[in-house]
């Protein structure tokens, strides 16, 4: 073509290199969005919901998960969660919920044979499993109370951790379905609070660290580190979570003690 003349070859290059900076740019969002909604609602558990076989249908898991939501929250008094999505190599989906510490039994009513309705306690460990099972199929599938994967141990002793591991997956999400529209879903919570920027200038990266640091007492370091370009620092740092048996440990949504 001659100079100037349009090339439709170059334009649908660049149109697409456009489209997919976009798609990295809100798959990131929403794992930051992802993750300070975490944190601004204090969970404190994490479950995993997984399939027995291979399920590589992605709306058919969100269809899945949906209904999990709800019907716990019919049992289970003040849940709340934040959960991603997450293709398995073997292209089965599973679900990485943030959600708050079970009570140690829940009531369930059940309809008798003979037309009566009983009350059955069951283990809260376990009640997730019986949900997923109502929806899913008897033995097709688990609810892992304390996570599954690499790294579940240690984010359930960690608010910010548990943040990073759950909204991890958004970008794997990403990666593997690019026009996914729905990469995390959470319920009604506590509405997280507007970022607050202090901008430095002129100042050396000793003197911002030296501005920047600060634990207070009884907090503990989770990260910290210095930006790629040596113009930023990064702080994180969290009140260690109390023990499963302390009273207040057992909260059960952002009106809880």
């Amino acid at each position: 073509s001659h100079l100037g003349d349009p090339d439709p070859e170059a334009d649908a290059l660049a149109e697409a290199e456009r489209i997919e900076r976009n798609l990295v740019r809100a798959a990131r969002r929403a794992k930051t969005q992802c993750r300070r909604f975490i944190k601004a609602n204090g969970f404190n558990e994490l479950a995993t919901l997984t399939y027995r076989g291979c399920q590589p249908d992605e709306r058919l898991c969100k269809q899945h998960a949906r209904k999990w939501y709800r019907r716990m929250a019919q049992l289970v008094p003040g849940f709340q969660y934040c959960a991603g999505y997450e293709p398995q190599k073997s292209g089965s989906w599973h679900v990485h919920a943030a959600i708050y510490r079970l009570p140690q039994f829940v009531e369930v009513k059940k309809r008798m044979p003979n037309g009566d309705w009983r009350t059955f306690k069951i283990e809260g460990w376990r009640i997730g499993t019986v949900v997923w099972r109502s929806i899913v199929g008897k033995d097709n599938g688990l609810c892992f109370i304390g996570g599954k994967g690499k790294g579940a141990g240690k984010a359930r002793n960690s608010l910010a951790k548990m943040a990073a591991y759950v909204s991890k997956y958004i970008i794997k999400h990403y990666t593997l379905s690019p026009e996914s529209t729905q990469r995390w879903t959470h319920s009604h919570g506590q509405a997280v609070p507007k970022s607050v920027v202090h901008r430095f200038t002129k100042m050396n990266l000793l003197d911002l660290i030296k501005t920047c640091f600060w634990v207070d007492d009884g907090e503990v370091i989770v990260d910290h580190r210095i930006a790629r370009f040596r113009d930023g620092y990064y702080l994180c740092t969290e009140t260690p979570p109390l023990p499963p048996g302390d009273p207040l440990a057992m909260k059960k949504g952002p009106e809880g003690p």
